[in-house]
């Protein structure tokens, strides 16, 4: 809603007539603070006095909201032109700000299914796992690089995974692969091949 009203009275309080000195000005919100924008350049004296900065960027002069009965009536007082739609503007700016909030709350209390999928994949390989089961470290150099044999799902699986923590309090890690029994077959087979291009590097 906007509620321009024109100056009425032959003078203003300072004793300035209305036929040279009048501006067309727009008080507007500028989130929860005051814009004023327009013709402001003979006023600009006058808007220093009631404590407005000038803003480049929105190309006007910013005051605390808390200030916008003050600036508008008094320049109204001073035989200018003010065209005053602040009040919508901040009442959209706190619904906006009322409605992030309670958006950020909900979001709080009920994660979106990806974040609680991801969380999940991160807890590590145990999860699903059904009883103990058999792990070796692949090397002597590294005991964090672990070979198991288990059941995940119901099904026999070997798990190539990275593990984390102390010696003799090992999980293990998100970073790895899990082959079911198939698979494993499958690169058991592929041995040879394997090796015949590990020699042919040089290794």
């Amino acid at each position: 809603v906007r509620a321009c009203i024109a100056a009425e009275n032959p003078e203003n309080p300072l004793g300035e007539t209305a036929g040279a000195a009048m501006v067309q000005l727009t008080a507007k919100a500028h989130g929860r603070a005051l814009l004023i924008i327009g013709d402001s350049r003979p006023v600009k004296d006058l808007l220093k006095s009631f404590g407005g900065r000038w803003n480049g960027t929105a190309s006007g002069w910013m005051f605390p909201g808390s200030k916008h009965k003050e600036v508008v009536d008094g320049l109204r007082q001073a035989l200018h032109n003010v065209c005053d739609s602040f009040a919508a503007g901040a009442e959209a700016a706190d619904a906006g700000s009322s409605s992030a909030k309670t958006t950020g709350a909900a979001a709080a209390v009920a994660e979106p299914p990806a974040k609680k999928a991801k969380k999940v994949a991160a807890a590590g390989a145990d999860d699903g796992l059904e009883g103990d089961h058999w792990n070796l470290p692949l090397s002597e150099v590294n005991d964090k690089r672990r070979i198991s044999v288990l059941k995940f799902g119901g099904e026999p699986a070997v798990d190539l995974r990275e593990w984390f923590g102390d010696a003799g309090d090992l999980k293990p890690g998100k970073k790895g692969i899990m082959l079911k029994k198939q698979e494993w077959e499958a690169l058991k087979k592929a041995m040879p091949a394997i090796d015949a291009e590990l020699e042919k590097l040089g290794a």
